[in-house]
């Protein structure tokens, strides 16, 4: 709510003293007030009018809900500290910290006391939590529980949980980065593994830190980009490129695990029964009963399923409407790759062609998204298009089944 005026309140508040995590993030405050390390990986300060408690990724990591996300985790916090007083999703409010957008949540203590709760992302892809309180009625510290918060952040690699919770092992503070050569295209995708749509291209000889790892479901590694650095007039939340296309540098072994939405496995309804036409004939745009592995040039009308899962982080599976008129387009080619609706697909395997697809989002616009499609016949295919979206602050992986059929 009061973002806009973070920038001036900042500058106004001097904060002499630093405070580190065991982490490597750190945090400034005022030097007439009091600290407490909780050695939980929280620490609470105070003055005579603000008591601020502030807690680092790694207190998430113990606690075990981390890896659900800096919402989730916010969520679960408040929930423990608050347990008669359910948190509202819908009143989250975003602010400029500086370069960084925080998540906001204004609520009253037990007491009736005004007290803020900030979400804030860390430069190295982690994130932490302060909940500041007042201890007089009305917030009277905001500018100067602000801009401690503005400071709040790890910039480098951090220590990484290396078994049990609190046992860490210490990085070198190199900063993992990943770069690329003259002579290797590295496709840029939403998500983690070859299954996910690829939307751009990283430039050559050129380096990217790494804000984060994941294993996509054949276990190859992973890394995550800023989706800003690599393509800043993308739609997609998010940039990730293979190990295997990269050369990497520094202190990659303490890169943190983050979740990418995962892909939700769908089985392809059959291919309808074929109709016998006048004379003993297949009709037209019906898949004989065998065919070959690739599609017959031509006219051909896609069909899209309305009723489509959903798999967000931390939660199950959820259905999604999402009417989509059918559209025709022509299809031209065949073997190593063919061109439907301006989209050219390559085969990844004989009768399976995949590729970016750009198709109606059923307002009148357009969504970019991967596209696989098998060939059930000449005349007939069945797929699904995958694409990543975000709803209520959470990344999700969404598949819409498909099928294909010849005019």
């Amino acid at each position: 709510m009061l973002g806009w005026a973070l920038p001036a309140a900042a500058q106004e508040v001097e904060l002499t003293e630093s405070h580190s995590f065991d982490s490597g993030a750190t945090f400034r405050f005022p030097g007439d007030w009091t600290v407490e390390d909780e050695g939980d990986a929280s620490v609470t300060i105070a003055s005579e009018l603000t008591q601020v408690t502030l807690l680092d990724y790694a207190y998430f990591e113990a606690a075990g809900v981390a890896d659900t996300g800096a919402a989730k985790s916010t969520n679960w916090y408040f929930e423990q500290a608050n347990p008669d007083a359910p948190f509202d999703r819908d009143a989250v409010e975003e602010i400029e910290l500086g370069e960084r957008t925080a998540q906001r949540y204004d609520y009253e203590d037990g007491d009736g006391n005004a007290a803020v709760l900030l979400t804030i992302p860390f430069s190295n892809g982690d994130f932490g939590v302060l909940d500041a309180v007042s201890l007089d009625g009305a917030m009277q510290e905001e500018d100067i529980v602000l801009a401690i918060a503005e400071s709040f952040d790890s910039g480098g690699a951090r220590t990484f949980s290396g078994g049990a919770a609190g046992e860490t092992t210490a990085s070198t503070g190199t900063p993992c980065t990943v770069s690329t050569s003259e002579s290797r295209t590295v496709r840029v995708r939403v998500g983690a593994g070859e299954n996910r749509t690829s939307y751009a291209f990283l430039p050559a000889n050129q380096s990217f830190e790494v804000l984060g790892q994941a294993a996509a479901n054949d276990d190859s590694l992973w890394w995550k980009l800023d989706r800003e650095t690599v393509a800043p007039n993308a739609a997609a939340n998010e940039a990730w490129v293979a190990q295997e296309d990269v050369e990497e540098a520094g202190d990659c072994g303490a890169v943190v695990d983050v979740n990418a939405p995962p892909i939700i496995p769908i089985v392809s309804a059959p291919p309808p029964e074929p109709t016998a036409a006048p004379g003993g004939e297949t009709q037209p745009g019906e898949p004989p009963s065998e065919g070959g592995t690739s599609p017959t040039p031509g006219s051909w009308t896609i069909v899209f399923t309305s009723h489509v899962p959903a798999s967000c982080l931390g939660t199950e599976t959820i259905y999604l409407d999402i009417p989509i008129p059918s559209e025709t387009y022509s299809l031209s080619g065949g073997g190593s790759s063919i061109v439907y609706g301006g989209s050219r697909l390559n085969q990844t395997r004989p009768g399976v062609y995949s590729g970016l697809f750009n198709f109606p989002d059923g307002f009148g616009g357009t969504i970019s998204a991967e596209i696989i499609l098998r060939v059930q016949s000449p005349t007939y295919m069945t797929g699904e298009i995958i694409f990543t979206e975000v709803f209520n602050d959470t990344a999700c992986s969404i598949t819409i089944p498909v099928t294909v059929t010849r005019n």
